[in-house]
């Protein structure tokens, strides 16, 4: 070994300086100037959400690229229709069953205006531009029929706590542990032009689809 190498040796290394384990994103500094946070998401969703649903409703009616990705996104959602098929082993159970529901189909809608295929079109549409979609399941002579709702008559200013251990929260009512009850639904659209005030109705759980 020569003398350089040998004085080298000789020399203490410099000390390391100390490693701090963090993320950057949490960091401050010119790049997190600036940057927006997160409290706890569902008063942050309560907050926020129907200012974000009716930027996005705008988007999607004035946005011609927005609109075309909506077609996209509840296309890929459910096509021309999701349809049911009974796998009963007895062959003419399995076609009067499957015979059924395509006659129930052309009448699924409580208002009359599109068949099955039609209203979840307008659940995935609604999914897609409002974050969730809302219908009733409506009992009539002829069976059960849905009726799909604006998500916005979801009375999301109902929050509160209930006895025997349940809550309401933004129109959603829960138990204890998180099981759905009830949804408490205005009556009326509430920026029609005619609208008057209404109180929420609670609806049992049972006979709301909310997606």
């Amino acid at each position: 070994m020569g003398l350089l190498s040998r004085l080298l040796n000789r020399i203490p290394a410099a000390p390391q300086p100390a490693q701090t384990r963090r993320f950057d994103g949490a960091a401050g500094g010119r790049r997190g100037f600036g940057m927006g946070s997160f409290g706890r998401i569902n008063p942050e969703i309560a907050a926020a959400g129907p200012q974000l649903r009716s930027r996005a409703a705008y988007l999607a009616q004035n946005n011609p690229w927005v609109a075309h990705a909506i077609a996209n996104w509840t296309g890929a959602l459910v096509g021309s229709g999701i349809m049911p098929v009974s796998r009963h082993p007895d062959a003419p159970i399995r076609g009067a069953l499957n015979a059924y529901f395509r006659d129930w189909t052309d009448s699924a809608d409580a208002e009359g205006r599109t068949d099955f295929e039609g209203l979840q079109t307008l659940i995935a549409q609604s999914l897609v531009v409002a974050g969730e979609g809302l219908a009733l399941i409506v009992d009539s002579d002829d069976g059960p029929k849905l009726r799909v709702l604006p998500v916005e008559l979801l009375d999301e200013s109902k929050t509160a706590d209930l006895s025997e251990n349940r809550f309401i929260f933004s129109g959603v009512e829960l138990d204890g542990s998180g099981r759905r009850l009830a949804y408490h639904v205005l009556p009326e659209r509430p920026a029609s032009v005619f609208a008057t005030y209404a109180p929420a109705q609670r609806i049992d759980a049972a006979s709301v689809l909310h997606v």
